[in-house]
């Protein structure tokens, strides 16, 4: 036996200290998690803390929701850019100015000549191969 460990007799104390009522150091918003995947530690890339990894866990399992709602809105932007298609800008522009409202902000398309009002129903269509004809 060690003569250091002798019952009865104190042994060093000051190799450990634990201290209680800290701060955590990471205290960000939204932080940007870096894992390093050799030592098994994640760090916070914007302020550089090191996060306990069970920890970033927790916060990724509260923060399902928010991953859902990006994930919705990128499928969405994704949708609209498959639909997109460049001949029918000017179709939607129209079809959302005149359907936009109804009252005050109700918008109805206008005479290039005279500058007067009218609504769609009085409008009359030809082909375009007729006109040029003519």
């Amino acid at each position: 036996m060690p003569d250091d460990i002798l019952p009865g007799k104190i042994s060093r104390l000051d190799v450990l200290r634990v201290e209680y009522g800290k701060r955590k150091f990471c205290e960000c918003l939204h932080p940007h998690y870096e894992i390093d995947v050799q030592n098994h530690i994640v760090t916070c890339k914007d302020c550089g803390a090191i996060i306990d990894p069970f920890e970033v866990l927790v916060r990724i399992s509260r923060d399902d929701s928010d991953w859902n709602k990006q994930n919705e809105m990128l499928l969405k932007e994704r949708q609209e850019l498959l639909s997109w298609k460049p001949r029918l800008v000017l179709a939607r522009q129209f079809v959302e100015r005149y359907a936009s409202g109804h009252g005050r902000n109700s918008m109805v398309p206008r005479c290039p000549n005279c500058g007067k009002p009218f609504d769609l129903p009085i409008i009359n269509w030809c082909n375009r191969a007729f006109l040029k004809r003519g």
